[in-house]
């Protein structure tokens, strides 16, 4: 007998579930409360432009490779990652700014800087 599993959620977290359980033969249902999968990896247009709601910084991009590997899908075929230098600006309403490093050892660094002087 076929094992059954029951994903609630289909945002990246349950769709990635989703499809490891389909992977080791589950027998997988997904629900979904609302009208699109994907949550926060959702688009809409209007007037000819694309405007997308999320995510605005996207990590661990291994993990969806491993994803497409699973099905013996070259993630490359689907997807061009691009490494920022800076992965996302901050700003506080105190005037503080903080442009946050990719690379961790410059990000601890710019961060104690920024944040404990």
């Amino acid at each position: 007998m076929q094992p059954k599993a029951i994903v609630v959620g289909s945002g990246i977290a349950g769709l990635a579930s989703a499809l490891r359980l389909a992977k080791k033969n589950f027998e997988v249902q997904v629900f979904e409360s609302s009208p699109h999968a994907g949550g926060k990896i959702h688009s809409f247009s209007n007037t000819g432009f694309r405007f997308d709601f999320g995510p605005s910084l996207f990590t661990m991009p291994h993990l969806v490779d491993e994803l497409f590997e699973l099905f013996d899908i070259d993630p490359k075929s689907k997807f061009e990652y691009v490494k920022k230098d800076v992965i996302c600006n901050y700003f506080w309403d105190d005037g503080t700014r903080f442009s946050a490093p990719a690379d961790e050892e410059k990000f601890i660094e710019q961060a104690a800087a920024t944040f404990f002087n």
